[in-house]
């Protein structure tokens, strides 16, 4: 499945560099040791139109934005960037699985509250969703989306965070900064 990639030189991505899908492109020309060409839209949605249309031959969409055009036969899943195979998307191989090792890039969604807000606050918010995203219709309709639903406490994000953000500390230094931004990252710091 890579090796009918490599022949691909144009792949899609909304327009804001510093989104997920820029990063899967650059792990994905890392694996495949091959030369790709950015084609930028202004949002998922125009760059998953310039997939349909013919404009670009491949994209990285977040799962959820493209599983109705998957689900209706218009585009074809050839490989997810999780470390697991989705759940909605079980014949789908990861990239791993297709020859690009150590590949593990996940979209994620998070809820976040101001700094300061009491810890009480935080414990209340977070039990109030994760109370909903307990609830087997709503779980059912996330995961059918092709969600991975994985409820936290507020210590388990925040480490979570933690971890994604060392994780792409190096690359967005020497991608991000050094070949994007005039001037690099002045002050960029992870604590």
């Amino acid at each position: 499945m890579i090796e009918r990639l490599i022949g691909f030189n144009t792949v899609s991505r909304d327009s804001n560099l510093g989104l997920i899908e820029w990063v899967r492109d650059y792990l994905h020309r890392q694996g495949a040791k091959t030369r790709l060409t950015h084609v930028p839209f202004e949002g998922g949605g125009p760059a998953l139109e310039g997939l349909l249309n013919g404009r670009v031959d491949f994209y990285f969409p977040v799962l959820v934005t493209a599983m109705p055009q998957i689900t209706a036969g218009q585009i074809k899943a050839l490989a997810v960037t999780s470390q697991k195979r989705a759940p909605t998307l079980p014949n789908v191989p990861t990239l791993s699985e297709a020859g690009l090792k150590d590949i593990d890039v996940s979209h994620w969604i998070g809820i976040f509250a101001p700094g300061g807000t009491p810890p009480d606050v935080v414990t209340k918010l977070n039990k109030a969703v994760n109370d909903v995203l307990g609830q087997p219709e709503v779980r059912q309709r996330l995961v059918g989306q092709g969600a991975d639903v994985r409820p936290m406490s507020a210590d388990q994000f925040a480490a979570f965070v933690r971890a994604e953000t060392n994780r792409y500390a190096a690359l967005i230094r020497e991608e991000m900064c050094a070949r994007f931004w005039y001037g690099g990252c002045r002050g960029f710091v992870v604590d």
